[in-house]
């Protein structure tokens, strides 16, 4: 390399080889620069084969010592200058450095180190260049010791895989004590290139693209988490500019294929991405995965980590060393001449490590063994899949659990202690902890204050958990997962409430970001931000979500001023956010999903007769006109009120006409004793009088009963909006009579059509459809004990009760152990079915609200239209209690989260292959409909303008219609306490036979709530 830089200041002396804000370094001065530094380490006594710590921040100075070491003849190991003392301490004596540069005492002698110097330490190099530390499972971290040789093979590689030429400006991004600040450095001096520095610190999305145009960069080379929260924060936008960027390459930890697509709709879309992969005993990036701009995203989860870069040979073998077949995961191997020599001063560990390769014809060749689990697609791309060891990666950064677990027990207090990952929420990871208790303690803030003046940032757990006492497995070692499990409980439970005096909105909106982000339910707006585990990265993603809600806060904010309360004090009087309009005029509407379903799902004897109905008790005297009033308002705030459905099966928005939606009627000079049928055949009356052809689907029914109150029904046709929609209907008719506002305008049902339609398109819904196909199948063929009539008229429905206590259980701790109410209510569905049956693997429909994860990211929160989603669940039940379940769960997890993807591809894919492949996938004779607290509208606060009434609305839907399944669920939340329904008809299954179910789905809810690793409270009883 060294000889590189001379060749390039020979030939062109004037070209800039570093780059920083108002300063420039040409080759001519970089190579002076370093034979200056190179006669200094001489005459202070560096040797050849001695190594010279370099703890500089990035920079042109630190680029001149390390190349300066080189031409001395020695190897340099590179600091932080974040790096506690203690750890830098450890790293001089374990390396046997001889000297240091240091940005703060300069050039200095070190006292001679017991481990000896590095010249005769390091097996298989005479030549080294540098030697880099990681994280180590004995608790100490490991010094990799690369060698010239591998060193310049790498630099050769890495220039033909980013094309790199003399135009080329690379931005010099990572900290220079991890190893990928070699890769920026020395490939684009070897090229001729010019290398720029950006000043230090994270620059948030605003100042990297300032930096790139301030300094020309052609080439990012940026950690997966920082790429990750840029393309979330730009994703759509059409700035800043990133136009003179060509390439983008991400490494550290993995990246998706959503992400990638992300990437593709951001300003930096133009670029060609280059996702690589390597640990440092393999010399920086070993495979890479090269995406040009307009080239296909791999249909995988994972974005693929490519093939081998330059000599390097990529094995995957199984238990026993040997290839397993494309398809297949295995552990992957690395080999070729690109290798470390091994660890510094640690001969057994580089024998445990590095192998010899018997797939090489040289005998002395040698692989590294990863201990990542990878599988070979048919490409010869590789796809990471995850760890066979403790061994994790968090931010960029690869951590030994047991170090971090070694670590924890030095802090006063701590007797017992395990280290684990929790979920970011992001796609990444926090490193959280659980610590045993003990009299002393311990102290969680403590423990970290400890270790902060130990360790680096990186190895400090951000959320730390005390058991009281930690599981083992049934050797007697602690159990980390289990662990993890329990400590993740602990972690997630509900805080109590904040009694703070924040007056800005900004400040509850970075509170509870923060406590999302960090799992921490209990920071307060004056806790220490970076105490409780924030960093920079962390920083950024809130700031871009405030920037998002119109406040425009930095960093710095956080960063600086450690507290929320001090960030939104700087940002807090910035402008509001902008409301969303959801005013639709008449005109073309694109089907949902679940009316396409509903559509052609199944015959419909009588489609005009389906309605949803909210009945109440209200005072007298509304008055036509005010009812009138009322329609209009929500005619014109819930467009999906005037939906037409023609003959030709496509729809369209009508127009708002109010004086056909009310009807009223006065009762009083009915005799009492007839009143109530009369009301009740006008209320079933009006239910028969929707007529989807007309666009006639919303109706106010007014009836006076002379008795001193009246009653009000509101009804709607159940194809233009569903069950969560009527609630919010409710809310604003209640709001408007009694002459409240109501919420802000809504999205309506034309925007998410052509949200939809826009999704239908992506590269997304391509990967969604191959998933659905692939897994909505292969369940058992639910068979009835008969086939008789089955109208709705023969419909019945059995019922039974958790008790209050187990209801709690269900809602308040099952949750905390990451199962939520409704997946509790659908892996007992599933497991009772196992036991009727005798078969273990079932196909559930499953009715999902979809406005969490909706298309197109729109807010769906006070939308009213149909965007209820159903989706197939196939879940296998094995065994008993929790375990149990959480194995069935594992089916749900693994579907792709669009939940309103099946339906949608399955009727309007643009890929005809698709809508076969799906509508040939066997439909579920079971459906679930968790619905929670949604059961009685009718139920609203004392004193309210609308009262519960008793009378019978009549048959909402047509008694000629036939239900769709053999089998239908229903959850609700009735009283504190979960009901489940079984709904059936006697034309399939005789009432005996559902009792048997019932008592089946009871069985696996207590044994789920009663077992050994279930929630301590007692179960109670069902029912």
């Amino acid at each position: 390399m060294a000889a590189l830089v001379h060749a390039r200041a020979a030939t062109g002396p004037s070209a800039v080889a570093l780059r920083s804000h108002g300063s420039t370094v040409t080759y001519a001065e970089l190579w002076q620069r370093a034979t200056d530094t190179a006669r200094d380490l001489d005459r202070t006594g560096v040797r050849p084969g001695d190594i010279v710590a370099v703890r500089l921040p990035a920079g042109p100075e630190a680029v001149v010592a390390m190349l300066g070491t080189w031409l001395a003849g020695a190897a340099f190991l590179p600091i932080d200058t974040a790096t506690p003392d203690e750890r830098r301490g450890y790293l001089l004596r374990h390396s046997g450095a001889v000297a240091t540069i240091d940005a703060e005492i300069g050039l200095t002698l070190l006292e001679p180190a017991s481990v000896g110097r590095a010249g005769t330490a390091a097996p298989g190099t005479a030549d080294p260049a540098y030697v880099v530390y990681t994280s180590g499972s004995t608790g100490t971290p490991k010094g990799v010791l690369v060698g010239h040789e591998q060193l310049a093979g790498h630099i050769t590689a890495a220039v033909a895989l980013f094309e790199l030429t003399a135009n080329d400006t690379v931005l010099q991004f990572a900290s220079l004590g991890f190893d990928v600040a070699q890769e920026e450095i020395w490939p684009t001096l070897a090229a001729g290139g010019t290398l720029a520095f950006h000043g230090g610190g994270v620059p948030d999305t605003g100042s990297l693209a300032s930096l790139t145009e301030l300094l020309d960069v052609t080439v990012l080379q940026l950690p997966t988490a920082y790429w990750r929260m840029v393309c979330s924060e730009l994703d759509g936008a059409t700035g800043p500019s990133f136009a003179a960027v060509r390439t983008v390459v991400i490494g550290s930890e993995n990246a998706t294929t959503d992400e990638a697509r992300t990437h593709r709709r951001t300003p930096l879309g133009h670029t060609t991405l280059v996702n690589g992969y390597g640990p440092s005993e393999t010399v920086i990036t070993a495979s890479a995965l090269v995406l040009p701009p307009h080239a296909a995203v791999p249909a995988t989860a994972g974005l693929p980590i490519g093939g081998p870069v330059g000599e390097r040979v990529l094995h995957v073998l199984d238990d026993h060393r040997r290839p397993v077949a494309a398809g297949e995961s295995g552990e992957l191997w690395i080999g070729g001449p690109l290798l470390a020599a091994g660890y510094l001063h640690d001969p057994a560990r580089t024998e445990e490590r590095f192998a010899a390769d018997p797939f090489a014809a040289d005998p002395a060749a040698r692989m590294y063994r990863t201990g990542d689990i990878v599988r070979r697609h048919r490409s010869g791309d590789l796809e990471f899949l995850g760890r066979t060891d403790n061994q994790v990666k968090v931010r960029g950064h690869r951590i030994e659990l047991d170090e971090v677990d070694r670590h924890l027990l030095t802090a006063p207090g701590v007797t017992s202690a395990v280290a684990f990952t929790v979920d970011d929420g992001d796609g990444g990871h926090l490193l959280a902890a659980a610590l045993g208790r003990s009299a002393e303690g311990p102290d969680p803030q403590a423990v970290r204050a400890h270790l902060r003046e130990r360790v680096p940032g990186y190895l400090v757990p951000g959320r730390i958990a005390v058991l009281d006492r930690l599981p083992l497995t049934t050797s007697g070692k602690t159990d980390r997962r289990a662990a993890a499990s329990e400590a993740a409980a602990v972690l997630a439970a509900p805080a109590g409430t904040q009694d703070d005096d924040s007056e800005l909105p900004p400040l509850d909106a970075v509170v509870r970001m923060l406590r999302g982000l960090l799992q921490d339910p209990g920071l307060g707006p004056d806790d220490d931000f970076l105490a409780r585990g924030g960093d920079s990265l962390m920083a950024m993603r809130v700031c871009a979500r405030m920037r998002s809600l119109g406040v425009p806060m930095l960093p710095a904010d956080l960063l600086t001023g450690r507290t929320a309360r001090i960030a939104a004090a700087r940002a807090g009087e910035r402008s509001a956010p902008v409301s969303h309009s959801g005013a639709e005029p008449a005109g073309p509407l694109d089907l949902l999903p679940a009316q396409q379903r509903w559509l052609y799902d199944g015959e419909l004897p009588e489609p005009d007769h389906f309605c949803l109905n909210a009945l109440f008790a209200t005072d007298p005297g509304l008055g036509v006109d005010r009812l009138r009033a009322v329609a209009g308002s929500l005619l014109l705030r819930h467009p999906a009120l005037r939906t037409v459905l023609h003959a030709d099966g496509t729809a369209a928005l009508g127009e708002p006409d109010a004086d056909a939606a009310v009807h009223s009627v006065d009762l009083g000079s009915i005799p009492a004793r007839r009143r109530t049928e009369r009301l009740e055949e006008e209320l079933a009356a009006v239910q028969r009088s929707m007529l989807l052809a007309d666009g006639r689907v919303f109706h106010l029914l007014h009836a006076e009963l002379g008795d001193g109150t009246a009653r009000l029904l509101m009804t709607v046709h159940h194809f233009v909006l569903d069950g969560v929609s009527m609630g919010l209907l409710v809310d604003d008719l209640e709001a408007l009579l009694a002459g409240g506002a109501t919420q802000p305008p809504a999205t309506g049902p034309r925007t998410v059509g052509t949200a939809m339609r826009a999704w239908l398109d992506s590269p997304q819904a391509r990967a969604d459809a191959a998933e659905w196909a692939a897994r909505a199948r292969d369940f058992a063929d639910l068979r009835p004990e008969r086939q008789d009539d089955d109208r709705l008229p023969s419909l019945r429905t059995h019922r039974f009760r958790l008790s209050a206590d187990s209801t709690r259980l269900v809602t308040h701790v099952l949750p905390a152990r990451g199962i939520a109410p409704h997946d509790f209510a659908l892996g007992a569905l599933v497991g009772g079915l196992t036991l009727w049956t005798g078969h273990p693997v079932h196909g559930v429909d499953v009715y999902a609200h979809s406005r969490d994860t909706s298309v197109g990211d729109l807010d769906l929160s006070r939308t009213v239209g149909y965007v209820q989603s159903t989706f197939p669940a196939v879940l296998r039940w094995q065994g008993d209690g929790i375990t149990a379940l959480r194995r069935a769960l594992e089916g749900l997890s693994a579907l792709p989260e669009r939940r309103y993807g099946f339906d949608a591809l399955r009727y309007a894919s643009p890929v005809e292959a698709e809508r076969a492949a799906l509508r040939g996938c066997p439909h579920p004779a079971v459906r679930l409909n968790f619905r929670g607290h949604l059961l009685r509208l009718e139920q609203r606060a004392p004193g309210a303008v609308l009262r519960p009434a008793d009378e019978s609305f009549g048959a909402h839907r047509s008694p000629l219609q036939r239900e769709r399944y053999l089998l239908m669920a229903e959850g609700d939340i009735v009283d504190g306490e979960l009901e489940l329904s079984l709904k059936y008809s006697t034309g399939h299954w005789s009432d005996g036979r559902i009792e048997e179910l019932a008592h089946a789905i009871e069985r696996v809810m207590s044994g789920v709530l009663s077992a050994p690793d279930a929630p301590r409270e007692t179960a109670g009883d069902i029912r």
